[in-house]
């Protein structure tokens, strides 16, 4: 993979007013429960959802899973299958930009590792079906786990 950087915020902001963002989200699971992680930030603060963010130029969708996973979770995972895609509207995220993603969803097991949170997130949960109040999207990918 070759090296890649972030780009400036100011540019990123300017993408997120006029472009979807291609994004991973990592559907862990372990004895039949999927973990989820309570963000922090916007978008979706103060909601569950799967650990899981942007995919960086030149980087293969495994590797941004992966990757995702490792920075959010401190897991070490492996990648069972692409699952689905999906895509979000939020109405608040960055700098208070409304964000479109497109969303392609992983199931992964835990190969190792202890679960830490980023600082993005200030909890994780397993669960069996998804909360209350959770998003469409996260009970969208719990009725198809189901099947």
């Amino acid at each position: 993979m070759k090296k890649t950087k972030f780009i400036p915020e100011d540019l990123y902001h300017e993408i997120l007013k006029n472009i979807p963002i291609i994004c991973v989200d990592g559907i862990i699971l372990k004895n039949d429960e999927v973990l989820l992680v309570l963000r922090d930030k916007e978008p979706e603060k103060n909601n569950w959802w799967f650990p899981g963010g942007r995919v960086l130029k030149n980087e293969s969708l495994e590797e941004a899973i992966l990757r995702k996973v490792k920075e959010e979770t401190n897991l070490d995972c492996s990648v069972l299958e692409m699952f689905d895609v999906t895509q979000t509207y939020f109405n608040s995220g960055p700098n208070n930009i409304p964000v479109h993603t497109i969303n392609i969803c992983f199931t992964l097991t835990i190969k190792k590792g202890n679960l830490l949170l980023d600082d993005d997130h200030k909890g994780y949960g397993w669960f069996c079906s998804p909360p209350q109040d959770s998003s469409s999207t996260i009970k969208y990918i719990f009725k198809k786990l189901k099947k």
